[in-house]
């Protein structure tokens, strides 16, 4: 049998590749996590714009722009963004197909996603945001709203799109509901008179045409960043890591840069 003979140069050549394969480990602990995050696909100004299943490339939305800086501070994940209907967001959520969403809380989605808590309570300090729903309507309409009731002289028709939960609060306080695919469809009606009334944020300064803004709220409620279960029960350092920090940004400069847009 022939000898095999050893070089210096082959002990180098072998100890390295040795060496790399001992490193593998430590660059895949050291690599960013996956993150995706899904949001609707219809715009809602200023926290998302646009009608479509893809991110704009520029001036996507206060959300976006608040989970890029999150990106830049958080070298741990590596967030992708993902546009899908509300319901099917959700239901992503569920299966663990997506890590996280932006939503109210309800017992429903505390079964499969996880909120900033204190203790046993919602840690409502670290919320994403607080978001007030204001009350369009139309120039001509005879409508008001105090804050409590709403005045009238017959039914009024409100457009809003599908799935929204301000729906069964609406019909309550004596609106006919339209449904929508969008509020763009929903400002159009509007525009035209086809319907009393809408809805928008009311952060916004971009009013549509032939509309009048009633400042005071007709709904009020804590938007959370809700991360589902797997990757909570997988990584709950990290978790809380990215509730403190989205805490910790400056969203009212992000909400700066839509005032003026229409």
């Amino acid at each position: 049998m022939p000898k095999i003979k050893v070089t210096k140069q082959f002990i180098a050549l072998l100890s390295l590749c040795l060496l790399i394969a001992s490193l593998r480990p430590a660059f895949a602990e050291n690599s960013p996590l996956t993150f995706l995050f899904c949001y609707e696909n219809k715009e809602f100004y200023p926290h998302f714009t646009g009608n479509s299943t893809t991110v704009p490339s520029e001036n996507a939305g206060t959300v976006v722009d608040i989970l890029i800086e999150l990106n830049q501070k958080v070298n741990e994940i590596n967030i992708n963004f993902i546009r899908k209907p509300w319901a099917r967001c959700l239901s992503m959520l569920k299966t663990g197909e997506v890590t996280a969403i932006i939503g109210s809380y309800s017992k429903d989605r505390a079964t499969y996603g996880r909120y900033p808590m204190k203790g046993k309570q919602l840690d409502n300090s670290r919320a994403f945001e607080v978001l007030s729903t204001c009350l369009l309507k139309h120039d001509s309409a005879l409508l008001s709203w105090d804050g409590k009731k709403l005045f009238f002289e017959s039914p009024p028709v409100i457009a809003i799109p599908y799935g929204y939960h301000i729906t069964e609060q609406l019909q309550q306080l004596g609106f006919i509901v339209y449904k929508t695919d969008s509020l763009k469809t929903a400002y159009t009606l509007l525009k035209g008179k086809r319907v009393s009334a809408s809805i928008i944020d009311c952060k916004t300064k971009a009013i549509p045409d032939n509309s009048q803004l009633n400042t005071t709220p007709i709904r009020e409620h804590d938007g959370y960043f809700i991360i589902n279960n797997d990757f909570y029960n997988a990584h709950p350092n990290l978790s809380e890591k990215i509730w403190n920090t989205l805490s910790q940004i400056n969203k009212k400069e992000h909400y700066s840069n839509y005032k003026l847009v229409q």
